[in-house]
């Protein structure tokens, strides 16, 4: 199984990647479970337009986009256009893997 993560610095620091991992070959022991991380410290959703194309090789059987931490902090954040921006991507993400699922996870509470 080939996950693939983008995200903001939440990804590239390591430790959800790792937790997510740790859980599924836990769950699912004997698995040959590889995920990689594409992670940005300080990242926002418009970073993944810069993935092109999104990855080499065969296309992964899940991709996780985790972003939405930073976006929250931008005081000039427009909700409409991150919902474009993010059904945008998620098309994107359809197009060049078809077979895969998409997981999208949300930003951790910032009190914001």
């Amino acid at each position: 199984v080939r996950i693939l993560q983008f995200g903001d610095s939440h990804t590239a620091g390591g430790d959800i990647t790792a937790s997510l991992l740790w859980r599924l070959q836990s769950r699912f022991p004997g698995r040959d479970i590889r995920l990689e991380a594409r992670g940005v410290v300080g990242d926002t959703l418009r970073g993944l337009e810069s993935y092109s194309p999104l990855f080499d090789g065969p296309a992964p059987d899940l991709i996780v986009l985790a972003y939405g931490t930073n976006d929250g902090f931008d005081d000039l954040l427009d909700p409409a256009v991150f919902e474009r921006q993010l059904r945008e991507q998620i098309g994107r993400v359809r197009r060049e893997a078809p077979g895969a699922s998409v997981l999208l996870l949300g930003a951790p509470e910032a009190m914001r």
